[in-house]
């Protein structure tokens, strides 16, 4: 008799109780299953802009440019700066000014115009980023009419 009553407890309706709002996955997830639920495009790049990961990777690219600033300005006092040189600085300095163009138009596409602009720190970034852009773009385009000029 205890058996049966065993068995048939185990799958009644009152022990599958479903009024505490337990989702069908949630058993899932205290096993240590991850769960991947199905993600807009917005999403997936929301999801991947803002990993620690990347994050991090974006703050060491950053600090990797400051670095490079300072060795790149005491080189030049010192006179030790060759052409060579110059044009390897010149380089890091772009490659770094694109990941940061990447990382935030990913959050400005990922989160959409509203949400970037929400917080203060996005749009910091985003002008900092864009005036460095076009001061760059600018020293660029008077350097090459410089050398327009010379023909």
């Amino acid at each position: 008799d205890s058996q049966t009553s065993g068995n048939s407890d185990f799958g009644s309706p009152s022990t599958l109780d479903v009024s505490n709002n337990i989702s069908p996955d949630s058993w899932i997830m205290s096993l240590g299953v991850t769960v991947v639920k199905r993600q807009s495009v917005r999403g997936f790049i929301r999801i991947f802009f803002t990993s620690l990961e990347i994050q991090i990777f974006v703050t060491l690219v950053v600090v990797a440019d400051c670095v490079a600033f300072v060795w790149h300005w005491l080189l030049d006092d010192s006179g030790g700066m060759g052409s060579d040189n110059d044009e390897h600085f010149k380089q890091v300095e772009w490659i770094v000014l694109g990941i940061c163009l990447v990382e935030a138009l990913g959050r400005l596409i990922g989160f959409g115009l509203h949400l970037y602009c929400k917080d203060v720190w996005n749009i910091l970034d985003g002008t900092t980023i864009l005036l460095a852009f076009l001061l760059s773009s600018v020293l660029v385009f008077t350097r090459m009419t410089r050398v327009l000029k010379l023909f």
